[in-house]
C-alpha cells in the first residue's frame, strides 16, 4: 500500500526553527509569511515520487503535523485547501492500489493527470498577451443578465470602478493583473485590500487617498468581480480555471430605511416653486413615489409605454428587461401620478429626467427648500462596525428614497405585500422583507400612540362623558 504525504518545499526543521527565532526574528517573520510550494510525495513499491500540486501556503498557516492547512488561523480558505489535498490524496491511494495488484509501477505523469482538471494551459498563458482593460471591455459588451439581458449603463459603471480599484490593488501589493493570477488566493487578498480601504484611524483620516468605502458597496464589487470570474470561467472561454466561489462573501449589515410620509409626498406635489427646474425635480421625484421603480427605469420610459389594460385602467408597462413571473412588469397609475403626468401631455417624454448624479444633487437643494431637515440617523458598516451619523433628511434624500417610500406607504396603506412585490420587481424575498418589518413598526408605533393614556383622555375630553355607542349594528 502507498504511503502518501504532503510537505513544503523549503520549509525549515523544527531544530532550525528554533535556532532561528532565538537569533534572526526578521528572517523568521519573512520566512513564515512566503508561501512555499505543496509538495506530494508518494512512496509505492519502494520508489518515491515526488508532485507539486500546484498550491502554495505560508508556513504559519500549515499544520505540520497533519499535514494539512490550519484551518483556525487559514479560515477563508483553509477548508477548500485541505479538501483539495485530502481528495488528490483519495485519488492517488485507489490508483497506486489498482497498480500494485496488477503488477505495475506508478509513475509521476500518472499523478499529475489525477490533479484536477484545469482549462487548457495554452489558452492562460496566451491571456497574458491581452490587457485586463480589453477582458473587461469584452466582458462588458458580451455579459448577459439571468434573464439574457445585457448590462445597464449604471451596472456598467460599477464594474469601471471594480476594474480601478483592482489596478490599484495591483500596484500596491506588486500583483500582476492577469486572468490567469485571478485564483482564490488572489480575491481573498482583493478582499483585505477592500476591508484597509475601510479602517478609520482616531484623528478620523483614513490610510487610502480615497473615502473609505463601507460594507455594502464592499459587497457590491466583491459579487461584481465573481461575476466576472464565472463569465470567463465558462468553458467557452476557459481563460480562468474553475474553482470554487461561495466561501467568497462579506456581511453588509444593515441600515437605515428612509421613507418620506404620505403627508410630506403630498404636500410636496402641491408645493409651487420659483425656479421651473425645481418644479420638474418635484415632479419626477413624486412621480417615482407614486409608482416605486428603479431610477433607470425612468429614463428608458415612454410615453408608449402608457397604455391602457383589459379593464381600461392606465398603466406603465415597462421594457422587457422587467419581467415578474413571466409576465411584462405593469405598474398601475394611481390618479396623484396621472395629475404629473398631465402637466407634461405636450412634451415628448411622459416626465423630464436627468443623470442619476445630477438628480440626487437636485433632490438635497429640493429638500432644503421644502424645509426637510427633521432628523434621521445614517447607519453605515465598515469592517461590521457601526458608524452612526444624525443628518438633516435632505442629506439623505436621494431617487432610491422614491422607490423605498412606495414599497412602504403601500405596505402602510394595506395594500398586500404579494402586491407591492409584483410592482416593484423585487425577487429577493429577504430585501424585501425590511420593508415589511418597517411598515409594521410603524403601524404598531401608530396604534401604541392611539392608544396611549395622554391621547385616549384627550380624545374622551373632546366628545365628552358620555360615549354613544348604542346606535351601532349588533353585529359589530
Amino acid at each position: 500500500m502507498a504511503s502518501i504525504h504532503y510537505y513544503l518545499k523549503g520549509s525549515l526543521s523544527e531544530k532550525k526553527l528554533n535556532e532561528v527565532s532565538k537569533n534572526d526574528t526578521a528572517f523568521l517573520e519573512k520566512y513564515l509569511n512566503t508561501k512555499l510550494q505543496i509538495i506530494c510525495s508518494v512512496a509505492t513499491y519502494g520508489k518515491r515520487l515526488k508532485v507539486f500540486t500546484g498550491k502554495k501556503i505560508e508556513p504559519q498557516l500549515w499544520d505540520f503535523e497533519k499535514e494539512r492547512a490550519n484551518t483556525l488561523r487559514y479560515k477563508k480558505l483553509g477548508v477548500t485547501l485541505n479538501k483539495f489535498l485530502s481528495d488528490y490524496e483519495s485519488a492517488i491511494a485507489l490508483l497506486t492500489e489498482q497498480n500494485e495488484n496488477s503488477g505495475k509501477l506508478t509513475n509521476s505523469a500518472e499523478l499529475r493527470k489525477l490533479l484536477p482538471r484545469r482549462d487548457d494551459v495554452r489558452k492562460i498563458v496566451e491571456s497574458h498577451k491581452v490587457k485586463f482593460a480589453e477582458h473587461m471591455e469584452r466582458f462588458l459588451r458580451e455579459h448577459k443578465t439571468q434573464k439574457g439581458f445585457p448590462l445597464r449603463p449604471n451596472t456598467k459603471k460599477k464594474y469601471r470602478t471594480l476594474e480601478k480599484y483592482l489596478a490599484e490593488f495591483c500596484i500596491q501589493e506588486r500583483r500582476n493583473l492577469h486572468l490567469n493570477e485571478l485564483d482564490l488566493d488572489f480575491i481573498s487578498s482583493f478582499q483585505n485590500y477592500l476591508n484597509k480601504k475601510s479602517e478609520k484611524q482616531e484623528n478620523g483620516k483614513v490610510e487610502s487617498e480615497i473615502d473609505p468605502i463601507c460594507d455594502s458597496t464592499k459587497a457590491k464589487y466583491l459579487d461584481g468581480f465573481k461575476t466576472f470570474i464565472k463569465f470567463y470561467q465558462n468553458p467557452q472561454r476557459g481563460l480562468i480555471p474553475s474553482y470554487d466561489l461561495s466561501e467568497i462573501n462579506i456581511s453588509q449589515g444593515e441600515g437605515e430605511i428612509y421613507v418620506l410620509p404620505l403627508k410630506r409626498v403630498i404636500e410636496l406635489q402641491r408645493k409651487k416653486f420659483s425656479s421651473a427646474r425645481l418644479n420638474s425635480f418635484r415632479d419626477q421625484f413624486c412621480f417615482m413615489c407614486w409608482t416605486g421603480q428603479r431610477f433607470g427605469d425612468y429614463v428608458d420610459m415612454k410615453k408608449s409605454d402608457l397604455v391602457r389594460d383589459e379593464y381600461g385602467e392606465l398603466v406603465w408597462r415597462l421594457s422587457a428587461t422587467k419581467i415578474v413571473h413571466g409576465k411584462l412588469l405593469t405598474v398601475p397609475l394611481i390618479e396623484y401620478a396621472v395629475e404629473i403626468l398631465k402637466r407634461y401631455k405636450g412634451d415628448s417624454l411622459p416626465i423630464p429626467t436627468i443623470t442619476n448624479q445630477k438628480f440626487n444633487e437636485a433632490l438635497k437643494e429640493l429638500g432644503r427648500e421644502t424645509d426637510l431637515d427633521f432628523e434621521v440617523k445614517l447607519i453605515q458598516y465598515y469592517n461590521g462596525v457601526a458608524e452612526i451619523q444624525t443628518l438633516p433628511f435632505y442629506e439623505v434624500l436621494t431617487a432610491h428614497v422614491a422607490r423605498k417610500s412606495y414599497i412602504t406607504n403601500s405596505l402602510m396603506l394595506g395594500v398586500p405585500e404579494r402586491i407591492v412585490r409584483e410592482v416593484s420587481g423585487h425577487k429577493d424575498e429577504k430585501s424585501f422583507s425590511r420593508y415589511v418589518k418597517f411598515a409594521d413598526r410603524y403601524k404598531t408605533a401608530a396604534v401604541h400612540f392611539a392608544y396611549s393614556k395622554e391621547n385616549v383622555e384627550r380624545v374622551l375630553r373632546l366628545i365628552g362623558e358620555e360615549e354613544i355607542f348604542y346606535d351601532l349594528p349588533r353585529d359589530l
